[in-house]
């Protein structure tokens, strides 16, 4: 399979002193994992056909003419019809390299219940100059209100500046239904340790160092694929991590595609858990 995609300009180099080989051999290491969790998940892609020099853009619409071997979901809302990837095997995200295709992106809620997400997120922002004590304070702070209410979660580092804080779910709850709960948790959190986090979205106006974004909880909005590099210098890469790993970390983690000693690769957990239903009206 990966022998029936035609690749080219190989040696072009996407970050400084790192090419597109690198990459796609990145790529195939991760690949395995990568295409487990992302099974069903519609994609985004980040494309930079000529590197972190160059222009990018987003390309959710997979033209009819990509090859047969890549699995496709399309669309349609509000008349608007989108054909979306979905990764099938490790092979596609060679084909997906070849295009420069630097960062996925994906749906929190899978194809066929596509109304109905399978994971939340919950966004740590913080400011530029928050020193990463406070900022692994905050999201342990958030850990443990999340266990009173019996929550699973796990931490992602996102390969640029935040923390994604994810809790897997039965699909059972619409995007709606769950608008309370969004509301619920950023309200708690606010208002429990308003030194530390805000939900203002201006960074001038903002009284505490962490923004804390839920917005990202939507029909068609799309989060960090764990394990997906990011189009940035150095060519961080997007890690989940267990909260022990996070806990003993003694400053921000910088993995990157050419990381000489990766961490053991971590497997993002799925729960057979709902949320609790006081939340939901």
């Amino acid at each position: 399979m990966i022998n029936s995609y035609k690749l080219s300009n190989l040696s072009k180099e996407l970050w400084p002193g790192i090419t597109k080989q690198d990459l796609i051999t990145y790529l195939l290491y991760v690949g395995p994992i990568l295409t487990t969790y992302l099974q069903n998940l519609p994609l985004s892609l980040l494309r930079a056909p000529n590197g972190l020099a160059g222009t990018a853009f987003f390309q959710k619409n997979m033209p009819e003419s990509s090859p047969e071997t890549l699995k496709t979901w399309v669309f349609t809302r509000h008349e608007r019809k989108t054909r979306y990837l979905l990764l099938n095997s490790p092979s596609d995200l060679v084909y997906l390299g070849n295009l420069a295709c630097i960062e996925l992106h994906s749906w929190l809620s899978t194809y066929q219940c596509w109304n109905k997400p399978q994971e939340i997120v919950i966004d740590l922002d913080p400011n530029p100059d928050v020193n990463f004590r406070i900022w692994q304070q905050s999201a342990f702070k958030i850990k443990d209100l999340l266990d009173k209410l019996r929550l699973k979660s796990y931490p992602k580092v996102t390969g640029r500046k935040g923390l994604h804080i994810m809790i897997p779910l039965i699909p059972n709850y619409s995007y709606e239904e769950l608008a309370p709960f969004f509301k619920a948790i950023r309200e708690l959190v606010i208002n429990r340790w308003p030194d530390l986090f805000t939900g203002e979205l201006y960074k001038e106006k903002r009284q505490a160092p962490i923004y804390l974004d839920l917005g990202q909880n939507g029909l068609e909005k799309t989060v960090i694929a764990p394990y997906s590099p990011r189009l940035v210098d150095g060519a961080n890469v997007a890690v989940p991590i267990k909260w022990e790993t996070l806990y003993s970390l003694q400053e921000k983690p910088q993995w990157s595609v050419l990381q000489t000693k990766w961490p053991p690769l971590y497997s993002p957990p799925r729960y057979n858990q709902s949320l609790p239903l006081t939340f939901l009206g």
